[in-house]
């Protein structure tokens, strides 16, 4: 996926003390390449000695892939921790951003995102 068709944003963000939230951010990414959903995830350096890095949480994707696929791993990985959030950004500029921490929330941002996207293409 090229940089000019990223669109959207989801960024997951952990619980306040939340040792397993590099893993979720993984088996999220896996959920959603397993369901053939193109994504874009970012990814961290430390950049120093043995410093290490791995997923950021921050994962790109295009509009269309904002569905029920997305909204179910999202859901997922909120649910498997209290405290966890989900934040949606949709378009290169930013123009809706909100963010949920439960399963119900993220289905009001995926309809938000898609008619968001409905809008953009009647343009």
């Amino acid at each position: 996926m090229d940089a000019q068709t990223v669109k959207d944003y989801f960024c997951l963000l952990p619980a306040r003390d939340d040792p397993k939230y590099r893993d979720a951010l993984g088996d999220f990414l896996h959920a959603l390449r397993s369901q053939n959903i193109e994504v874009s995830p970012r990814y961290y350096v430390n950049d120093a000695v043995g410093g290490g890095g791995g997923l950021s949480g921050e994962f790109g994707l295009i509009a269309s892939a904002v569905g029920p696929a997305l909204c179910t791993a999202v859901g997922a990985f909120l649910v498997a921790r209290f405290g966890r959030k989900a934040r949606l950004k949709i378009g290169l500029a930013g123009e809706v951003e909100a963010e949920a921490q439960t399963a119900e929330e993220v289905e009001k941002l995926i309809k938000i995102a898609q008619k968001h996207l409905e809008t953009k293409n009647r343009r």
